[in-house]
């Protein structure tokens, strides 16, 4: 998989989960972070982000992700988000819905899952 996306030339940012370190690690502040410098470094140029997530916490106080995408669609961007439809926030899935395009990973289970000596991915 690496080896795919340095194929490519897809930059992927990591991050430490707090396992090595056994602290708390802000992973959706940095994601929503790097959401908004690439959305205003490519402002002007009507691009697609892609957000693979359910959370949709946040919203009233004017933060999460919904906020997030509010901003990168006020950029001029177009948004997508990806999720298990039973574990999507009904404002992130009905944002998504009518804002660009919501995509249910429940369609490619068993493209994207696998069970341990059961069932293998299926290309």
């Amino acid at each position: 998989l690496w080896q795919w996306f340095r194929e490519n030339n897809i930059v992927l940012t990591t991050q430490e989960r707090g396992l090595s370190s056994h602290t708390e690690i802000a992973v959706d502040e940095a994601i929503h972070q790097a959401l908004l410098e690439r959305a205003i470094d490519l402002s002007g140029q009507n691009e697609t982000f892609v957000l693979l997530t359910g959370d949709g916490a946040g919203y009233h106080q004017g933060r999460g992700f919904i906020a997030e995408l509010e901003r990168v669609k006020k950029l001029g961007h177009q948004i997508e988000v990806i999720s298990w439809d039973k574990g999507c926030n009904t404002r992130l899935k009905d944002f998504a819905l009518s804002e660009g395009k919501y995509r249910n990973l429940e369609s490619v289970y068993n493209k994207v899952t696998f069970v341990v000596n059961q069932r293998w991915v299926v290309s």
